[in-house]
C-alpha cells in the first residue's frame, strides 16, 4: 500500500472520528437538557427511575 493511500485511509478514520463526536454533542445538547425533568435508564436487569430532584445533578454532570 502507497503512503498516499495510506494517508487516505487515516483521513478518513479522523473525519469519520470527527462526525461521530459531532453527532453525539448535537444529542446530548438536545437531550440532556430534556433529562431535567426526570428520565429511565433500561438495562438487561431492569429500570433505574430517576426522578426530577436527582436528574437536575445528572444533567448538569453530563
Amino acid at each position: 500500500m502507497s503512503i498516499i493511500q495510506q494517508l487516505a485511509i487515516k483521513a478518513k478514520r479522523d473525519a469519520d472520528k470527527k462526525n461521530e463526536a459531532n453527532s453525539i454533542k448535537y444529542s446530548l445538547a438536545k437531550q440532556v437538557p430534556d433529562m431535567k425533568q426526570g428520565f429511565s435508564i433500561q438495562t438487561n436487569y431492569g429500570s433505574i427511575q430517576i426522578d426530577s430532584s436527582e436528574a437536575s445533578e445528572v444533567a448538569a454532570v453530563v
